[in-house]
């Protein structure tokens, strides 16, 4: 049987080392190490069984043909078996610094199961996470990511592994929303809701809706900046899993074409005497209100103003811009109707949603949405919310004693939608309408 210790330093032509499968594909900024090995030499050789297979050092091996050196210096380490040579390639991989998250995750299952076949059932992760150097939780967590890998590639193409495990849970949270609502009782409020929540186009949709159906509207329509690169600005780690797949946002060149064709539809849908909110980006502030003033509505000069206590306020370059905290809306007028709050301030204050909480890219609280129902609209109304994403302005509603419809594209918004409703409403609702 051979001994890991009977080894020798030989110099052999790189053409002769047999190369097989390697777990390691990622080779990294080779042309720097190669310059580094053709000025400086190889300092720690690869490592080769007799019969010049491979076993570490596929970098190094790589790096000198680049440099073209004719030879390379290897040690020579005779092995029992596959799963020897397996151990070796994957020890000397799982504790190199430049190891990329989705190799350290695999390796790491790899290892892992590695042992078992050695060592049966009774290794455990506690043992492979003593084996490492790891937490056990940390063990878990890499083996669960590489299982996760096995099924969607694509989350390897994730900047790091924090970014891919918030993409999984999310993945699994909708899987589970899916079973839930479909087992969801007969008096559950999300059976009544399902059709308040349209997964179709905003624009399409309202096109085909009868006229002074509604008695307010909230339209939160896209801003027409792009979301992904401000939030790749500002934070690479972003949860790409909420605000990327299903955000979809409008192009700057047809942005205030969009905005007219909307606000036509909203104020022919909107009953006489009625308000509407419309929140927008302050960059786009004189098109929305001349937009809005040219379909009919009457707009106070003055925005109203959500500001977001207790929230971290933004901002893509501090050197340059203060912090993001409010976002504005205009409260809009068709004919002339009468508030429910008479002389409210037009600052509301509310914190934000808090990140791990949210089922929508750009989320506003429940609370602050009741309170501008409280402010512009009254029970029994039946309200038009024509870009829903959350869907928290039509649970706001249905705890103000009203009712509405709405439009979103993502079928994934809906779920977790309906998810929340009878998570907020387990009682569920009589059906007396």
């Amino acid at each position: 049987m051979a001994k890991r210790n009977e080894k020798k330093i030989v110099n052999l032509p790189t053409d002769k080392i047999i190369v097989e499968d390697r777990q390691r594909t990622d080779m990294g900024n080779i042309d720097e190490l190669a310059v580094s090995i053709a000025a400086k030499g190889l300092i720690q050789p690869i490592t080769i069984t007799p019969d010049y297979r491979l076993l570490a050092g596929g970098r190094r091996l790589a790096a000198t043909k680049l440099a073209e050196l004719p030879t390379i210096d290897c040690i020579i380490r005779p092995t029992e078996d596959k799963l020897d040579e397996r151990e070796i390639e994957l020890f000397e991989n799982i504790h190199r610094k430049d190891l990329e998250w989705p190799e350290q995750a695999i390796a790491t299952q790899q290892i892992h199961t590695l042992m078992q076949e050695k060592h049966g059932d009774e290794w455990t992760q506690r043992a492979t996470a003593k084996l490492l150097g790891k937490s056990i939780g940390g063990i878990n967590d890499s083996i669960q990511l590489a299982e996760a890998m096995a099924v969607l590639p694509a989350l390897a193409n994730l900047p790091t592994a924090d970014a891919a495990r918030k993409k999984v849970n999310r993945i699994s949270k909708d899987a589970h929303i899916r079973r839930s609502i479909s087992e969801a009782p007969a008096g559950s409020l999300s059976k009544f809701a399902t059709d308040d929540y349209l997964v179709r186009d905003a624009v399409e949709g309202l096109s085909q809706a009868s006229d002074r159906i509604a008695s307010f509207a909230e339209v939160d329509p896209p801003y027409g900046i792009d979301l992904t690169e401000k939030r790749a600005t500002r934070n690479k780690e972003y949860d790409t899993s909420i605000a990327i797949d299903t955000y979809h946002e409008i192009p700057g060149n047809v942005y205030p074409g969009f905005i007219k064709s909307v606000a036509l539809q909203v104020y022919r849908i909107l009953k006489d005497n009625t308000f509407c909110v419309w929140w927008y980006g302050p960059t786009w502030h004189c098109m929305v209100k001349d937009a809005l003033e040219s379909v009919g509505f009457h707009v106070d000069d003055i925005p109203a103003i959500w500001y977001k206590v207790d929230s971290p306020s933004t901002t893509n370059n501090p050197n340059v811009y203060l912090s993001r905290a409010y976002e504005p809306f205009f409260i809009c007028r068709k004919g002339n109707p009468r508030m429910r709050n008479l002389a409210r301030p037009n600052v509301f204050a509310f914190a934000g949603v808090p990140p791990s909480q949210r089922i929508h890219a750009t989320e506003r609280p429940v609370e602050l949405m009741r309170e501008i129902l409280q402010t512009l609209a009254f029970p029994k109304y039946r309200i038009l919310v024509p870009f829903l994403g959350s869907g928290n302005t039509l649970i706001a509603a249905y705890y103000e004693s009203m009712s509405g419809w709405g439009y979103d594209l993502s079928q994934i918004h809906k779920d977790r939608f309906l998810a929340r409703i009878d998570e907020q409403f387990p009682g569920g609702v009589e059906d007396d309408n």
